[in-house]
């Protein structure tokens, strides 16, 4: 394993919270959760109408950590009102949450994507062999993903500025910096979990493509190593913003670690025009990027950053594309399937849009040149995507802040019928001893922040967990398990991880299965948010809700009786 060359700049401490990425089913599976503990709140507080405020849900813990799904979630019950009174108004009303999450989410999302099932099912087979080339895997929530993405033609930034305006107003000019949604949030810190695409020995990121199977023009980077340093595929990131900090907020913990910050060189860029034996483009290299990969315009004013831009870099789950080649690179570039964020070292929050803009230059008529070239390398222009090639828990980032004890939301995948249900593999893959991940990372202990216990003692004490009692009539809602690890960390340097530090790991894992395969299919989420709010809120879990996990979420000084 790497040993950690430097220590942490800044850390956060005390309780984290993180939330799994996962995609719409990771968006329900929270609104369900805040729901259902909000309800029980009220329940035992002798609130009818129980709000993230009156019941105080996340007073003990210091940040947030989320990915993916779960970005898109907390950047709408952080930012928007609306949501907050959705989710509020779910915790009131457990028994029709389906119905309010349905019209005041699903609904709104549906309408603002035009899409129809005749565009939707004819793109099924390119939306398999994608994902089956990414993560080796028939994933039916990948897939419809995926499916429904090319239906509607966006690109992942517009896909997500459409998908967050949509359903809590929350504005591509909404930025980290606007007043929070409510008192609650004020003074937290939301770490925004993401990975920073660079790749090295004979990889690259393909930034333009063009139809044809020719396929030239084309541009594309690799990342340039310090000698004797080695970088993975995909380095782990996280934007971070303290909650009401205002627009010149500096981030308040770093944006990768300083030991892997320290082993990347520079980007080099190449490409190539219509024909490739005369319009070879002259190689050339930006300059340091610095500690934060963008000359401090990860760090200094972040909250001039739109909130829209940093939860597409969280859940650009088909982001990894960018690097693959073959008929993947073929069909992406047929459909101008342009997947992954760029990101820049442009400062006041500049940095997506001027990235963004170069990049989209690149499609213009002879945009493919030697001035375009230039360009990119003096703006360090760069893929950022989700967090799920690195850790799409957002443990390991909140164990790089220093965390003494967290509290983590898990969706999984389960089977309702089945007698072993869910198997978090996410969170197992952080300890020692789990399975390496794929090579293409190029270390395989990219993910292992955890030295103790060891990855199967681990699955066996997930299995023994406490396992709520389901509410009657559940069509996708599994399982809901709570149970503690005490865990000790590894020293990891990719994310700045020190070794031997003691950890209290709170889980609340949600095992779920969802037939996702057709477009209507969406109204499922819907069904889970309230099978998960009215499980958590139920008469027969009522006693294990009030002496276990609510003294879990709220801290050990909360009297609660059952």
């Amino acid at each position: 394993m790497i040993a950690v060359v430097s220590s942490l700049a800044l850390t956060l401490g005390g309780s984290i919270l993180t939330l799994e990425g996962g995609g719409f089913r990771a968006t329900s599976v929270d609104a369900g959760f805040f729901a259902g503990m909000l309800a029980a709140l009220g329940e035992k507080q002798g609130q009818s109408a129980p709000t993230m405020e009156s019941t105080n849900l996340l007073g003990k813990y210091t940040a947030i950590s989320s990915n993916s799904g779960s970005s898109w979630f907390f950047s709408e019950l952080a930012y928007s009102p609306s949501f907050k009174a959705l989710v509020e108004g779910m915790a009131a009303s457990p028994k029709t949450a389906a119905a309010a999450y349905r019209a005041g989410w699903t609904s709104k999302w549906l309408a603002a994507t035009d899409v129809t099932e005749k565009k939707f099912n004819l793109l099924g087979d390119i939306a398999r062999a994608v994902v089956k080339d990414l993560f080796g895997t028939g994933d039916e929530d990948s897939i419809y993903m995926l499916q429904f993405f090319l239906a509607s033609g966006f690109t992942w930034d517009h896909f997500v500025d459409v998908l967050l305006n949509s359903t809590s107003a929350v504005l591509p000019t909404t930025t980290l910096g606007a007043s929070p949604s409510g008192k609650w949030a004020d003074g937290k810190v939301w770490l925004v979990d993401h990975s920073v695409v660079t790749p090295t020995q004979g990889k690259e990121v393909r930034m333009y493509t063009a139809k044809g199977l020719v396929g030239y023009p084309r541009v594309s980077y690799a990342a340039q190593t310090v000698a004797s340093r080695t970088l993975t595929l995909y380095t782990p990131a996280a934007f971070s913003m303290t909650l009401g900090g205002g627009l010149k907020a500096d981030a308040p913990f770093r944006y990768v670690a300083s030991s892997a910050a320290s082993a990347l060189a520079d980007l080099q860029y190449s490409g190539t025009g219509k024909i490739p034996v005369i319009d070879k483009l002259k190689n050339v290299k930006s300059s340091s990027l610095g500690p934060d990969l963008a000359k401090n315009g990860n760090t200094q004013a972040v909250g001039m950053l739109p909130v829209s831009r940093v939860a597409a870099a969280s859940s650009a789950f088909l982001g990894g594309v960018c690097v693959e080649s073959g008929l993947i690179a073929e069909a992406t570039a047929l459909i101008n399937g342009n997947l992954a964020p760029w990101a820049s070292d442009a400062p006041n929050g500049q940095s997506f849009a001027a990235a963004s803009a170069l990049v989209a230059k690149l499609q213009s008529k002879g945009g493919v040149d030697q001035q375009s070239l230039d360009a990119l390398a003096t703006s360090g222009v760069h893929a950022v995507i989700d967090g799920v090639y690195t850790d799409g828990t957002g443990v390991a980032n909140a164990v790089a802040a220093g965390a003494s004890e967290i509290t983590i939301l898990l969706n999984s995948i389960a089977n309702t019928s089945a007698a072993s249900l869910a198997t978090p593999n996410k969170l197992v893959a952080l300890f020692d001893g789990a399975p390496p991940p794929s090579p293409k990372h190029a270390d395989a202990f990219l993910t292992q922040v955890f030295s103790y216990p060891l990855a199967p003692a681990v699955v066996t004490q997930l299995h023994g967990f406490s396992k709520l009692a389901v509410v009657p009539g559940s069509q996708y809602l599994a399982e809901v398990a709570v149970g503690s690890i005490a865990a000790t960390t590894a020293a990891n340097a990719h994310y700045g991880v020190i070794g031997g530090l003691k950890v209290q790991l709170n889980v609340v894992s949600i095992g779920s299965s969802l037939n996702i395969g057709a477009f209507e299919n969406l109204a499922h989420y819907d069904q889970l948010a309230q099978e998960i709010a009215q499980t958590l809120a139920s008469r027969a879990n009522v006693d294990f809700v009030r002496s276990k996990l609510l003294p879990m979420m709220l801290g050990s000084s909360e009297t609660v009786e059952a």
